[in-house]
């Protein structure tokens, strides 16, 4: 199976009690079938990207939907690291760096994706390389807003709660830890 083609659709994995996930494909090549998944309930939606390159899918099911969590990874921070490790006489290491840039979103990519889906609120997750000071996410932040436009755009930590209270538009967020 292969993300590519026309006409993909997404696959209802679960639906009870009001709540249906469905899943479709995404590109994570050379890793294969890789999946995005929508989660729906209560007349709201978030969805969730897994790791992808920048494909229409996400779009496609992202429209509609309150949150968009996205991974994201900054082509640019991943390339100095690549270079670094060359350097420092780890080429091997360096190339595993860069070879995974062809399969993740990058930051300004994954802003629009959710601007041309209308979601109000992005997330990003898994962010590459890991964001350990403001120097770092200010650089990976670089260009999102002017892609992103409308909407709202944060970074995701560990014990980010969102919640989407039925029957409103309201979008909560707040760190559990």
């Amino acid at each position: 199976m292969t993300w590519r083609g026309p006409g993909r659709k997404a696959v209802t994995v679960y639906d009870k009690d009001g709540l249906k996930i469905s899943a479709f494909l995404v590109n994570h090549d050379p890793v294969e079938p890789a999946y995005g998944y929508r989660i729906e309930y209560g007349g709201r939606a978030a969805v969730v990207s897994g790791d992808t390159a920048r494909v229409e899918n996400m779009v496609r099911f992202s429209k509609g939907a309150d949150v968009l969590v996205h991974e994201a990874l900054d082509r640019d921070m991943v390339e100095m690291l690549a270079k670094a490790l060359d350097a420092s006489g780890n080429s091997r290491a360096g190339t595993m760096a860069r070879q995974v840039i062809a399969y993740h979103t990058s930051p300004v990519d994954a802003a629009a994706i959710a601007k041309e889906a209308s979601v109000p609120l992005l997330v990003f997750t898994h962010e590459v390389p890991p964001l350990r000071n403001g120097l770092m996410r200010r650089m990976f932040m670089r260009g999102v807003a002017d892609a992103r436009g409308p909407g709202k755009t944060i970074l995701g930590k560990d014990g980010l709660l969102i919640s989407l209270p039925k029957g409103t538009k309201d979008i909560q967020t707040k760190q559990l830890r």
